[in-house]
């Protein structure tokens, strides 16, 4: 799962840099579903957490760009 991480990460990183957008990496990367299911429906949410930094991110740069 390690390889999926960081093709997952080499892949979000060359869109990012290519559209000169700020991309969230929100790939969580699990051996069983089990451990998924902790990773993302823990104390933290990762689905939301992810989604909530991408929101920051795209006001930010409305923000910046007038």
């Amino acid at each position: 799962y390690e390889l999926v991480a960081e093709a997952s990460a080499q892949g979000l990183m060359r869109v990012a840099l290519d559209s000169h957008i700020a991309v969230i990496n929100g790939v969580v990367v699990a051996e069983n579903q089990k451990q998924a299911e902790d990773r993302c429906l823990g104390k933290i949410n990762r689905g939301a957490e992810f989604a909530r930094a991408a929101l920051e991110m795209a006001d930010l740069k409305r923000r910046f760009s007038k």
